[in-house]
């Protein structure tokens, strides 16, 4: 076998690296079986990485880059000065939280758009919503709920493909795949969820402004180990989850 060139090994990086990571439907899925498992406090274990890989076909030399990769996630902070993942134990989380969030009022569209207009971050800056049903149950499940110094989190984990530069999971870019695919309605309804379950659960000791943290959209293929890599949070007014917590009765 000829020896390895500086230049070879260029190449064999820039093939295997993270941005050009495998996408699909079924990536997805993998990753986030991956993380659900994943015991994030504790050191990576090599065999279930080496089974991500096994599973897309990826040969050995995706090994080492895939293992980086899931360190460097389970290190980027939320922001700056922030926590990370690898800061949250097993018995603070709750992975593929279920829940039913009932919502009685069918004549609630115009109300809801103009309220998130009025409140929403991201929504004032998009479309109004077309939705042809506003009355009944909707079952979803959250990635992962989790309990830091203090507050509940909501994690959402996106394996999406949004280029393969580094740029394309800048924080702008990031924005726009939360519009274009209106997540913001997503984690609004996963945020009115939680907040009706902690109600629920906490009865009067719980307090929004104090208890609940916020919603860490996680666009894997973005964190690189720096503050707010790859990483899309917001933490919803209480005005805004109340004002749908009232609207759908």
């Amino acid at each position: 076998m000829l020896p390895q060139t500086p230049q070879d090994q260029s190449e064999l990086e820039e093939k295997n690296s993270i941005l050009g990571f495998p996408h699909s439907m079924k990536v997805g899925t993998i990753l986030h079986a991956f993380l659900e498992k994943c015991d994030f406090s504790q050191p990576l274990d090599e065999a279930a990485v080496a089974e991500v890989c096994q599973s897309l076909g990826l040969g050995e030399t995706w090994l080492a880059p895939t293992q980086a990769w899931f360190e460097q996630v389970l290190a980027t902070p939320m922001s700056e000065g922030s926590f990370c993942l690898s800061d949250i134990g097993p018995a603070q989380r709750l992975n593929e939280w279920q829940f039913y969030l009932r919502l009685a009022n069918p004549k609630a569209l115009p109300q809801l758009n103009q309220l998130l207009k009025d409140k929403s971050r991201l929504a004032k800056k998009l479309p109004d919503l077309e939705l042809y049903q506003m009355e009944g149950f909707v079952r979803g499940f959250v990635d992962c709920i989790a309990q830091v110094q203090g507050k509940f989190y909501i994690f959402d984990y996106k394996s999406n493909y949004l280029g393969s530069l580094a740029q394309d999971y800048s924080a702008a870019s990031l924005e726009r795949a939360m519009g274009q695919f209106r997540y913001d309605l997503q984690y609004l309804l996963y945020t009115l969820a939680l907040h009706r379950y902690l109600q629920q659960r906490l009865g009067e000791s719980y307090d929004y402004e104090r208890d609940f943290g916020g919603v860490a959209y996680l666009f894997l293929r973005g964190m690189d180990g720096q503050p707010g890599a790859g990483v899309f949070f917001d933490r919803p007014s209480r005005e805004l989850i109340e004002g749908m917590d009232g609207l759908f009765g």
